[in-house]
Formats: C-alpha cells, structure tokens, sequence
C-alpha cells in the first residue's frame, strides 16, 4: 500500500508485496523558491529553484508560458541543470534573431523585456509541484521630480 508521509516521500508498507523506493518514486519538494526582485537595466540575476529528490526535471515558466531551451537562448536566459534561471544583461538585449528578422525593420531599437511572473516546477515519476511566483520588475530611474524632494 502506498502512503504519503510528513517528508512528502512515498513509502512502502510491507504487507504481501516488497518493493523498492527509488529517487524517481519520490514526491517532490521545494528547499529553495524563486523569490520577487527589482532588477537595474543592464544588470544580471539569478532566480534559484531547488528541490529534493535531485534527479527531479526543473521547467520554468515566464508570464504562465513555458520557457523552451530555445526561447530562453533568444531571451537571453540561461538555464542550469541545477535548477538556476540566469539572466546576464537584464532589459539589454536586442531583437536580432531569425524569427524576429521581418519585424527588424518594424521593431528597430526594440529590446527583450525580461519582466513578468516566473515560476519554477519540478517533475518526477510520482508527481509535479510548482512553486510560488516570482516577479521581476526593472527599476526606473528617479524623475527629475523626485529627486527634487
């Protein structure tokens, strides 16, 4: 028979049937969760998104959509294998893929937005948790208003 214990681990009890519980049975748990922050233009961060069992998969989403390997290259993102959502240049990247060439002419000077809700969700054989929203906003610079103050 199958139970869920206070750890979020499944377990076996012996009765007629012996069996084994692997890393890839295992619910899994958040240890860290990506967290809200106000980010500078130009700057770099990091959202951490860690759980046990270690060999659980990590997808992230932006805005409720899935962030593919390929999206997260043109955006800029780097993804880890360790659960890590990187962003080097925050809001500096331009629109100069492929996909995005017939609108160049349209979208000169545009710039990637990397604001928006992120989550993070990790997946085994025994189950799929997500985690909390994070949000990352760009800082704006003080008007000249407010600096008056």
């Amino acid at each position: 028979m199958l139970v869920y214990s206070d750890a979020c681990k499944l377990s076996l009890r012996l009765s007629t049937y012996t069996g084994v519980v692997t890393l890839s049975t295992l619910v899994p748990r958040f240890t860290v969760e990506p967290r809200s922050s106000v980010v500078r233009t130009g700057s770099s961060v990091a959202l951490t998104c860690a759980v046990e069992p270690s060999s659980a998969n990590i997808r992230w989403t932006l805005n409720g959509s899935a962030i593919s390997s390929q999206a997260a290259r043109r955006r800029g993102i780097e993804l880890t294998r360790d659960g890590h959502l990187l962003i080097a240049a925050y809001n500096r990247l331009s629109i100069t893929s492929a996909s995005a060439a017939s609108s160049r002419a349209s979208a000169a000077g545009s710039r990637v937005s990397h604001d928006g809700d992120y989550q993070c969700a990790a997946v085994t054989q025994a189950g799929v948790i997500v985690s909390s929203t994070a949000t990352l906003q760009t800082a704006c610079k003080p008007s000249s208003d407010l600096l008056a103050l």
